[in-house]
């Protein structure tokens, strides 16, 4: 008979006070990470003191955050204000590294879903509204961004697809445009080529009521691309303006 034995806990009562598994305690007692107060030498069979309820509680919440198993065994070893500021600082990095992927990951899930959904009458009827040169521009902006492998279609794309009507090269607008950042994925519509279509449609007189005959060019195009600020900014570097 284990001495004091009555005094402490059996390892299914502790793991359940310290929000842990009898299986996680077993594998935390192989690591050296939390070692029972005694172990019975016939049965194996492990007990806890009260006392070591912190630390197993300790070991629980890190574990709820993803803290590896290493960096608590290291806090565990040295406990001291400035251990503990670093291995805090560590995961802390760590976790907002995570959420930077996750937010990441949730703007791909909004426009992939956007792509994803069928084509409705508005947009049927939105893309009828370009005439076939300015459809062209549209599919070439689109082509552009996902060969640079940028998720986000700019004005800089738009207008370098618009290029001969603007009076330049695709290649001079492409090297004087905003740098977007890479990604993957099929390349959207950013806010400015929003902006910038609005504007055709606004030059064009087509509404929503409007006629759904080919009317906004590629004219109308450019000038809604200059009508933005990057578009804007674009013209003013490079001298640009529409035909």
């Amino acid at each position: 008979m284990l001495p004091a034995v009555s005094e402490l806990l059996p390892i299914g009562t502790f793991a359940k006070v310290a929000r842990l598994t009898p299986r996680q305690l077993r594998y935390y007692h192989a690591l050296g990470l939390l070692t029972p107060a005694a172990v019975d030498p016939e049965s194996g069979y492990r007990y806890y003191a009260e006392a070591q309820l912190a630390g197993a509680e300790l070991i629980s919440l890190l574990r709820s955050v993803d803290m590896p198993l290493a960096e608590i065994q290291l806090l565990l070893a040295d406990r001291s204000p400035d251990r503990t500021r670093a291995v805090f600082e560590r995961l802390r990095s760590g976790v907002e590294a995570r959420l930077e992927r996750a937010r990441n990951i949730l703007d791909r899930l909004d426009r992939l879903e956007e792509a994803a959904m069928p084509m409705t009458d508005n947009a049927r009827y939105a893309y009828q509204a370009f005439t076939p040169e300015a459809q062209e521009a549209l599919l070439r902006a689109q082509a552009l961004a996902d060969e640079a492998h940028q998720p986000v279609i700019g004005v800089g794309h738009l207008m370098a697809a618009l290029a001969e009507e603007l009076g330049a090269t695709p290649t001079a607008i492409l090297e004087a445009a905003p740098q977007l950042p890479a990604g993957e994925g099929p390349a959207l519509p950013g806010e400015q080529v929003k902006a910038a279509i609005a504007g055709a449609f606004e030059a064009a007189g087509v509404t929503a009521a409007g006629q759904a005959d080919a009317a906004v060019s590629v004219r109308h195009l450019a000038q809604g691309c200059l009508a933005t600020t990057d578009g804007r900014a674009l013209a003013a570097r490079l001298g640009l303006g529409a035909r």
